[in-house]
């Protein structure tokens, strides 16, 4: 039989709510109990998870063998070149190497030359049966990344991404808020001397235009480059980098817009995504 609280009296009350008070903090405790012994379940099983993945891998990497009449990744890793540091020497024209005890299977080359000039050269250390017999891929798929940063006493003051396939680029600090690179590519046949006349009129010297370098993303990965400079007609320009990169029409506004912007920004490399030209 229910107690009438209505005719119930105010001594009796309050005992009833001081029972309940008590009722619901025993029920918190006990609810704080019963999630600590979940969690701790939780943790249990995720690491009795863990060991049995570690144990599957380790049977796993006991069971394989190499394959006979074939080298397996470890030795052809051991004969990669050792990697040359991608720290700048402190001396012009000095060449920075890394300790000999060390391998990679890339390496990377960075000479300092006068006023300021720096020939970063990147070399993969798999020839070109290892790359296709292990990674399937050709030497020319590769993509570079150079991440430039400018800093004054410690404080970065700019920083731009350039991505190539040209494993050799040039760069070359013209201001402090500039930063000019011009690609290098592979060694060709060195043509056959032209002998000019005196009388013969020479094409005149661009002197003191900078070069500006737009990196436009096509895709997940993939960029193509738009290089101007201040003397160049920036609608002409526009027009080829569509042409030749089979974009739409309809991004041609955007880029003169994106091309006039990085003029006017004061750094010479920027990058955009495609979407931002529409």
């Amino acid at each position: 039989m229910e107690p009438d609280l209505e005719f119930m009296p105010l001594q009796s009350l309050r005992v009833l709510v001081s029972s309940m008070d008590k009722l619901k903090n025993d029920t918190v405790l006990r609810l704080h109990a019963i999630q600590k012994v979940n969690h701790d379940l939780l943790t249990e099983n995720a690491r009795l998870r863990h060991r049995t993945r570690d144990m599957l891998k380790r049977q796993q990497e006991s069971a394989v063998s190499p394959a006979p009449g074939r080298e397996s990744l470890k030795q052809i890793e051991s004969r990669v070149k050792p990697a040359k540091a991608t720290q700048m020497a402190a001396k012009a024209g000095t060449d920075v190497s890394a300790p000999s005890n060390r391998t990679d299977p890339m390496s990377v080359d960075i000479t300092m030359g006068p006023d300021f000039t720096a020939v970063v050269e990147m070399r993969i250390g798999l020839d070109t049966p290892q790359l296709r017999d292990f990674f399937q891929a050709e030497p020319t798929d590769f993509q570079y990344k150079l991440i430039l940063i400018e800093a004054k006493n410690g404080v970065v003051e700019n920083a731009s991404t350039v991505i190539t396939r040209n494993p050799k680029v040039t760069l070359r600090k013209l201001q402090d808020t500039k930063f000019v690179y011009h690609q290098r590519y592979s060694p060709s046949p060195t043509p056959e001397p032209v002998t000019v006349t005196p009388q013969a009129k020479q094409p005149p010297i661009n002197v003191g235009s900078a070069m500006y370098t737009l990196n436009v993303q096509v895709g997940e990965k993939d960029y193509a480059t738009c290089a101007f400079s201040d003397g160049d007609e920036f609608p002409a320009v526009a027009r080829q980098f569509i042409e030749d990169n089979r974009l739409k029409p309809v991004l041609l506004e955007g880029l003169l817009q994106a091309m006039q912007q990085l003029r006017a920004s004061g750094v010479t490399i920027r990058s955009v995504d495609v979407s931002d030209l529409i």
